[in-house]
């Protein structure tokens, strides 16, 4: 599932840069990818405790995209 470089997701520290035009968007919390309601709905991901896998949402500023 690919995901707009402006969702938030892009911008954490616990990113995997997305590769290619149909990139999936995963991360060290979602390894083998992101679940839909992570993506296409209105979860704020900023203010979970914690997202999966003990990891949580953390600014760093910049879009891993590739």
């Amino acid at each position: 599932m690919s995901v707009s470089i402006n969702h938030p997701c892009t911008m954490c520290k616990n990113a995997i840069p997305i590769t290619g035009s149909y990139g999936m968007s995963r991360c060290k919390a979602f390894p083998n990818g992101k679940p839909p309601e992570f993506l296409l709905s209105n979860i704020d991901v900023r203010q979970l405790k914690e997202c999966n896998n003990g990891y949580k949402y953390e600014y760093d500023g910049s879009p891993k995209v590739g």
